[in-house]
């Protein structure tokens, strides 16, 4: 190249680039952000709590950091103690690191506290105590601070499971027991908030699983009394159902003729606590469905063959069926009462 073709620049304009040079090598490290400064494979890296820090202290725009986070993810676990460490962040960038902050451990420690500080408040007739807990839209309706508590009732309750639904919500599926004696299966549905789990949904347990597999234990109850196998029958009964009596000649009369053990409905019914009413076709006995009671909670038949219809009894020992009369005791017990059985 021949000094004819080199372009001369003024000094001036060499300390300008070589200034703006500086500026942008600068901006580039603490700022991931300058795209055509970086790395291709620097720009899907996720981001560390220090670059996060440094973009903060730049005062990078709240929204521009908070989609970054969500599109990089992130290279530590974030969790409450994660908001101190970035003090002058931005509700945008504290969302974004909120969403993915595992939180499933910390709702399964801190949503039984808030039930129990919410039954106690409604118990007591105070439904102010439980504007923390609450979104406005239950405490606003009378009706719907009456389906989890109305005041004076309450005796006890227990959390099944906790589990985590999509969009940061997490389902809670309760056993409550009101006084006279009136149990509820009931799913609380909680979003967090800040630095703590607000209720904002209450909903029946429809107890899907519990009612399939209650349709099952009746099957197999009725084929194993009738052919005469005890020992199989009794695990799908609750301890204290009196299976030695249906071995009496005139049930064994009539469990010989059952050809059939296929479930007509099941029905979810408050009697000495939540059960499932299972009817059955017996096939033979086109008149006559026999009803059995499942205890959910165990999985356990605590009634059978009950509720007559035809003079298909009339000769039996039982004529309405067996019963187990250890139900409201294993119930109580279930809820960790201790004391006589309740009238």
């Amino acid at each position: 190249m021949t000094n004819r073709n080199k372009r001369s620049i003024p000094a001036s304009g060499l300390g300008w680039l070589r200034v703006a040079g500086m500026v942008t090598c600068g901006i580039a490290g603490v700022f991931p952000f300058t795209r055509p400064l970086i790395a291709q494979g620097a720009q899907s890296q996720p981001l560390g709590l220090g670059q996060i820090q440094r973009l903060i202290q730049l005062q990078a725009p709240d929204a521009t950091i908070a989609a970054e986070i969500r599109r990089r993810g992130l290279s530590f676990t974030p969790d409450r103690r994660t908001v101190e460490a970035l003090r002058g962040a931005g509700p945008e960038t504290l969302q974004a690191i909120d969403e993915l902050r595992p939180m499933l451990d910390e709702a399964k420690l801190a949503i039984p506290q808030t039930l129990t500080k919410i039954y106690q408040a409604l118990d007591q007739g105070n439904p102010q105590a439980i504007g923390p807990f609450v979104s406005p839209e239950i405490t606003s309706r009378t009706q719907a601070l009456d389906a989890v508590c109305r005041p004076f009732t309450y005796k006890a309750h227990y959390v099944e499971t906790i589990i985590e639904r999509p969009g940061r919500k997490f389902e809670a599926r309760v056993r409550v027991l009101f006084k006279p004696f009136d149990e509820k299966a009931q799913v609380f549905t909680f979003h967090p908030n800040r630095s703590t789990f607000v209720l904002i949904q209450v909903g029946n347990d429809p107890l899907t699983l519990e009612t399939e597999a209650a349709k099952e234990v009746v099957r197999q109850f009725v084929f194993a009394v009738r052919a005469g196998k005890w020992d199989v029958a009794s695990r799908y009964a609750s301890p204290h159902l009196p299976i030695d009596k249906m071995k009496a000649p005139e049930w064994a009369q009539y469990f010989d003729k059952i050809t059939g053990a296929q479930v007509d409905s099941v029905q979810i019914i408050a009697d000495h606590g939540i059960l499932l009413l299972v009817r059955v076709d017996v096939r033979s006995y086109s008149a006559h469905l026999p009803d059995f009671l499942v205890d959910p909670a165990t999985g356990l038949i605590v009634r059978a063959f009950f509720r007559a219809r035809e003079n298909i009894f009339t000769k039996l020992p039982d004529p309405t069926g067996f019963t187990d009369p250890d139900i409201e005791a294993s119930i109580l017990k279930r809820f960790g009462l201790v004391g006589p059985k309740e009238p």
